[in-house]
Order: structure tokens, then C-alpha cells, then sequence
């Protein structure tokens, strides 16, 4: 299981938002060293911040949402906090929160549909 600064030394997840609707907040994970699937391609420390692979651990997640016609669109059982996660790279939204040793963290702000799939950890 991945850890991220949000767990605590039982590996509960303590994350101080609680959200709405189908919003999501997702730990990025941090950008790897090498590329390609022999990770023989180093990434340069100046191009990091352009490749993201779009995975994180999911910290919280909302119920779900109501559509203009009142009809509710609860979030999959699957997602839940703590299990990996693909997602949109391209998602703008971050927003900082305090991790347990009290330092602030940079965490994506995303609604389930930007959430593409759960990563299965081998």
C-alpha cells in the first residue's frame, strides 16, 4: 500500500476535507525518475513538472451528486479512500492541505468523472 504524507503511523488516512457532491482530493504521486518500461530514459529535473502520469492515492471522496432533473448519481463503492488511482493529467485544480506532521501538501481537487480507472498494486 502506498503511503502519502496524510497517513498516520497506524496507515489510517487523516486527511482534515471532507467533500461534496462527486468532488474528489487525490495525493499525486511523485513524477518517476525514469520513462520507458526498462527505465533506461532518465526525466530531467527541469521537465518533471510537464510529465505527469496522472496517479495518486484517493485521501476523500464525495456521495455523489443530483442532475438537473433530480435523479442521483451516487459515487462507485470502489472508490474509496486509499486505493491507487488514475486520473486526468491534465486536471488544473490544486488546493494545499496539512499532512500529520503539520507540513502543507499539494492535492488535486477533481470531480469522479475525471477519475479514469483504480490502479490494481501488484
Amino acid at each position: 500500500m502506498q503511503k502519502t504524507p496524510f497517513h498516520d503511523e497506524s496507515g489510517k488516512i487523516q486527511f482534515p476535507w471532507e467533500p461534496i457532491t462527486d468532488n474528489a482530493f487525490i495525493y499525486r504521486l511523485p513524477t518517476p525518475e525514469k520513462f520507458n518500461p526498462t527505465g533506461t530514459v532518465l526525466i530531467p529535473d527541469i521537465l518533471k513538472e510537464y510529465f505527469q502520469p496522472g496517479l495518486g492515492i484517493l485521501l476523500a471522496i464525495g456521495p455523489g451528486y443530483f442532475d438537473k432533473k433530480g435523479k442521483y448519481y451516487p459515487t462507485p463503492e470502489e472508490l474509496k479512500p486509499g486505493v491507487l488511482v488514475s486520473f486526468d493529467p491534465n486536471v488544473p485544480w490544486f488546493m494545499a492541505a496539512r499532512g500529520v506532521d503539520g507540513r502543507f501538501y499539494k492535492v488535486v481537487v477533481c470531480r469522479t468523472g475525471d477519475i479514469l480507472g483504480i490502479v490494481e498494486e501488484e
